[in-house]
């Protein structure tokens, strides 16, 4: 394995949206405080490798990781906006295609509903990407 090999980093990332994907499916109201800092603390940590990453790519000047940190961040906060908008006008329509948008919306901003505390992830993913706008 190469001293500044990305892969271990990226691999818990992966496994940590996986987590946070079947959690919020899983408890997507979670109960008692426990519970509610437990998932807070998962979510929360899903943004640990990133932000390795990150510090990283930009220790060692490699781009490729920046901007890939850069494009997930915009991704993730531009379907998650999409999607809570498209939640909140289904509000008249079926319940099937409300069920439809929740579960999209669970797998697409996963810490998010993981967390059951929306706001937090949201900063999270938003100081993600300021820091990968900035240049040191």
């Amino acid at each position: 394995m190469k001293k500044n090999s990305y892969k271990p980093l990226y691999m818990l990332w992966g496994f940590l949206y996986v987590l946070t994907a079947v959690l919020g499916l899983l408890f997507p109201e979670a109960q008692g405080t426990a519970a509610r800092v437990a998932l807070a603390v998962i979510a929360a940590a899903f943004f640990l490798p990133p932000a390795l990453i990150l510090a990283r790519a930009k220790k060692t000047g490699d781009r490729l990781h920046i901007w890939l940190i850069r494009w997930l961040c915009l991704a993730s906060i531009g379907l998650t906006a999409a999607l809570l908008c498209l939640n909140f006008m289904s509000a008249r329509w079926s319940d099937a295609v409300g069920v439809g948008l929740q579960a999209a919306l669970t797998i697409v901003s996963a810490p998010m509903v993981c967390s059951n505390f929306y706001v937090l992830p949201i900063f999270l993913w938003g100081a993600l990407l300021m820091a990968a706008f900035q240049k040191k």
